[in-house]
């Protein structure tokens, strides 16, 4: 096999596909894929040997909190159409069951002559006390479960109107009660009166 040397070039048999310094090349890139593949031989090996402890690549996100920032507290005011239920739906439901029961007293002093003639009128007629006080016991009943309120709250707005004209018209003790119980039903309509825009549309489609 001829060979052919030179001062400056590695010693390159004739058969070679590479020119001498395409060869030169090639030899360093090989070697350092050598070197390369031999580290991470070595390094797969160090970390199946025994006692070494992995450890699982975990990535953990933080955003940044301020401490300094108040934290939002809950106001005593979230209470208050509850409480303002309760007020509301046990009177009633007292009064609703002794529109049935008759078991509170009837006022000492008599009522002034035309309540009076407008209570008569109202028993005689054989039903309207008793539809009074259903309605007074399912109203009431609703509000303390906190069942159906703004249903509730409908149901007992006739009601509602008809006591404000009646204490502020004929019997005038019994006005600042039902001023009570107007602004309670006043306060639940608006805070229920989410439930109310629905049927307060002026325009609504049939289902």
């Amino acid at each position: 096999m001829n060979a052919k040397i030179t001062p400056t070039t590695r010693f390159v048999p004739q058969s070679s596909p590479f020119p001498p310094g395409e060869r030169t090349t090639f030899d360093a890139g090989r070697n350092s894929l050598q070197i390369g593949a031999s580290s991470l031989f070595d390094r797969l090996a160090a970390s199946s040997a025994p006692g070494r402890q992995e450890f699982p690549m975990t990535t953990q996100i933080t955003t940044p909190t301020d401490e300094s920032a108040p934290r939002p507290t809950k106001s005593f005011t979230r209470f208050f159409p509850a409480i303002a239920r309760y007020v509301m739906g046990v009177p009633l439901l007292v009064f609703g069951l002794n529109g049935f029961l008759n078991f509170i007293p009837p006022p000492p002093t008599p009522l002034p002559a035309g309540a009076a003639a407008f209570a008569g009128a109202l028993m005689a007629s054989g039903y309207m006390m008793q539809l009074i006080g259903a309605t007074q016991l399912i109203v009431g009943v609703l509000l303390v479960v906190n069942r159906f309120v703004p249903l509730a709250l409908v149901l007992f707005a006739p009601f509602m109107v008809n006591s404000v004209a009646f204490h502020s018209v004929l019997e005038h003790s019994g006005f600042p009660m039902a001023v009570v119980f107007l602004a309670l039903e006043l306060y639940l309509a608006w805070k229920y009166r989410a439930a109310y825009r629905p049927m307060l549309a002026a325009r609504a489609i049939p289902a």
